[in-house]
């Protein structure tokens, strides 16, 4: 037998070579380095110093990746983000800082997929003050969220207030919003803007996904550095609902379905109320049934309105999800309607006539349909249609035919279907 080892030793070296087989490991990150210095490492309270950096990033672009700018201000004990800047072609950034008070500085990237997290050395901005930084006074920051609660990507407020002593507010001072994720564990900057003459700030966000917030103030030379207590905006679940039908006759049902979506995927188990509310009247939502979603955070509830009538789903709270609603949808009743029929033999022929009425008013330009009764079949049999006339009657000739059985048919869409009774001719 011929020895076919040489060539399958061959062919492996052969797909080594060309790449095909199996797959390598992914490209590893870069690694990084970043550098930093202070223009104008000494200046007066208030006074203007240049952060300089330079990112490298061995065999990739440098530019265009943000870098943040953490500081540490005399009396703090952390380094804090308070300004982001993005690198140059070149991977340089400039960050302007308005020290009050002697301050630490570094600079932070948080990697990519093609390179490695980098942190600086630290830069000092000395600032010459009067005052011991000592013989400060006190600050406290407050901070609350309008909506502690919003849709993924909805807006709400984050509103606090600086104060000095005796609680006095402090105006026209900068104070720094930090972010980060729920559970994560490093804040990132995220913006930056001054107090009004109250001392009062506002940041308007739109938050995606779960995310903890607090505000920051790097003191000055009368004022000693403060941060304020950490607030949570959660994601409440996006509640979609649907009607079918959406138009019923009195007396008929109509299948509201929904789905109910949480930030990690569908909320299972979790209690769903039905709401309702008269269209027009001004009332008060009322629950009129409830249920649980299932494994794919679905509901479905039968509804048999006798009004017009509004419905939305309302997710309750489970566990640390909070409560979520959905839009309202419009079901809405026909109102009833009544066709009479009479008949007469007539020179021309049977001639038979009928009104039609909803809400006690005639139903103009609407389609009657004539049928008769096939007893060989025993079903009745449409003959002919025509449109009423202002009046609401309409009127049909047919050959006159002994013991035949005719009746009058209003099938909507307008007013709710109706039959008239049965007439012999």
């Amino acid at each position: 037998m011929r020895d076919v080892r040489p060539i399958a030793v061959l062919v492996a070296v052969m797909l080594a070579l060309t790449g095909f087989g199996i797959p390598g490991p992914a490209l590893a990150q870069q690694p990084t380095s970043i550098s930093i210095r202070a223009e104008n490492g000494a200046v007066v309270a208030g006074g203007t110093a240049t952060i300089v950096g330079f990112l490298f990033v061995p065999d990739a672009a440098a530019s265009g990746r943000p870098v943040e700018l953490e500081a540490r201000a005399t009396g703090e004990a952390d380094f804090l983000p308070v300004a982001e800047a993005v690198t140059s072609t070149s991977g340089k950034v400039r960050v302007d800082v308005q020290p009050a008070v002697t301050t630490r500085y570094r600079l932070r990237y948080a990697g990519a997929e093609d390179a490695a997290p980098a942190t600086s050395a630290v830069v000092v901005v000395r600032v010459r003050t009067v005052a011991s930084p000592g013989r400060r006074s006190p600050t406290s920051m407050s901070i609350r969220a309008v909506k502690p609660a919003v849709l993924p990507g909805a807006a709400t407020t984050l509103r606090g207030r600086l104060r000095g002593e005796p609680q006095a507010g402090l105006g026209h001072r900068r104070v720094v919003l930090l972010a980060k994720s729920a559970g994560a564990g490093v804040w990132q900057f995220h913006y930056a803007r001054r107090t009004d003459r109250a001392g009062q700030v506002h940041f308007l966000i739109r938050p995606r996904t779960h995310t903890q917030y607090r505000f920051t103030f790097a003191g000055t030379a009368a004022y000693r550095p403060t941060r304020s207590g950490v607030v949570d905006v959660q994601m409440r679940p996006v509640v979609t609902i649907a009607a079918d039908p959406v138009l019923l006759d009195p007396g008929e049902s109509t299948s509201i379905t929904g789905t109910v979506t949480a930030e990690t995927g569908p909320l299972v188990g979790a209690t769903v109320d039905l709401l309702a509310r008269e269209v027009g009247s001004g009332a008060s939502w009322l629950m009129v049934a409830s249920t649980t979603t299932a494994a794919d955070g679905s509901v479905s509830l039968l509804a048999a309105p006798t009004v017009t009538t509004a419905y939305r789903l309302r997710s309750n709270a489970t566990g640390d999800v909070p409560a979520g609603r959905s839009g309202s949808v419009r079901v809405a009743i026909r109102s009833a309607s009544a066709l009479a029929i009479r008949g007469a033999t007539a020179p021309e022929g049977f001639v038979i006539t009928g009104r039609l009425v909803a809400d006690a008013d005639p139903v103009r330009n609407a389609e009657v349909t004539l049928q008769t009764y096939d007893a060989t079949t025993a079903t009745w049999r449409d003959v002919v249609s025509g449109l009423t006339n202002a009046r609401g009657r309409v009127r049909f000739v047919r050959p006159i035919t002994p013991g035949a059985s005719y009746r009058l048919v209003y099938d909507g869409p307008e007013f709710a279907s109706s039959t008239s009774a049965t007439l012999t001719a």
